[in-house]
């Protein structure tokens, strides 16, 4: 008999505006881990699961996400 296999995760788009405030709060917490940022915005935000290789990326690039402005959703998924 086969081992039971837990379901894929599905990919979930994260809004630019998400985006701009992961990096706002994590340089406002400079001291925090790319997990713990993680596990607050999933707390924040139940309806988008972000895991801490997701907050790795996108503070890679929080030069372009602080600059964004606008709250439309992003149709670029991690």
């Amino acid at each position: 008999m086969p081992p039971d296999r837990q379901p894929k995760q599905r990919r979930s788009a994260i809004s630019d505006d998400i985006k701009r405030q992961i990096c706002e709060w994590a340089e406002a917490n400079k001291n925090e881990k790319h997990h713990e940022i993680a596990q607050h915005f999933n707390e924040k935000n139940l309806n988008v699961k972000i895991d801490r290789s997701t907050v790795s990326k996108i503070l890679k690039e929080k030069d372009k996400w602080k600059v964004v402005v606008s709250a439309e959703v992003s149709t670029k998924t991690f």
